[in-house]
């Protein structure tokens, strides 16, 4: 049996659809370009130097957006629990010191 390419590490999570991921060099590439929205010239460009196809750099970075609208999303909620905990402190605060000053 041949062994995989060395650029491929696959990984089968829950379901049963293997996962690939790209050498760390190709994405640190894609990444610099990930806030600046490529045109089709450039992520022809990235696909040559990355040595992947356009679909493939296409689908990098849509797949990218989502997963980066996801962690914005993640990161808003566990800031507002945090100021949602933190204003329950105080709460639980401020009820103390009114006991203790009616007592």
């Amino acid at each position: 049996m041949a062994n995989p390419p060395l650029h491929a590490s696959l990984d089968y999570g829950t379901d049963q659809r293997a996962k690939h991921s790209f050498p760390l060099e190709d994405v640190h590439v894609l990444n610099q370009w990930f806030l600046d929205h490529p045109t089709r010239e450039e992520k022809l460009e990235l696909a040559a130097r990355t040595h992947l196809t356009l679909a493939q750099v296409g689908s990098w970075f849509s797949n990218r957006r989502v997963r980066y609208k996801h962690e914005c999303t993640l990161a808003a909620i566990r800031r507002r629990r945090l100021h949602d905990d933190l204003e329950d402190y105080q709460d639980y605060d401020s009820a103390e010191e009114a006991v203790a000053g009616t007592v």
